[in-house]
């Protein structure tokens, strides 16, 4: 998980110097939301494999492994 955050982080100051955006440097927010949408496409991926069933709740949602 380090490893994927450190490229994660990587990727971000990337692509900001390439845009010339400043600051350069991740923002905690920027890394949450990379994460977030991330974590969302491999849930939706591995629910269209099967392995796992998505569902709602009142609150929230949940995840069950099949």
């Amino acid at each position: 998980m380090r490893n994927y955050i450190i490229e994660l982080i990587k990727c971000i100051v990337n692509e900001k110097k390439e845009r010339k955006l400043h600051p350069t440097h991740a923002m905690l927010h920027e890394i949450k939301e990379k994460l977030q949408s991330d974590l969302s496409k491999e849930l939706d991926e591995m629910e269209k494999e099967g392995l796992i069933e998505i569902g709602h709740t009142i609150n929230s949602k949940f995840v069950k492994i099949q």
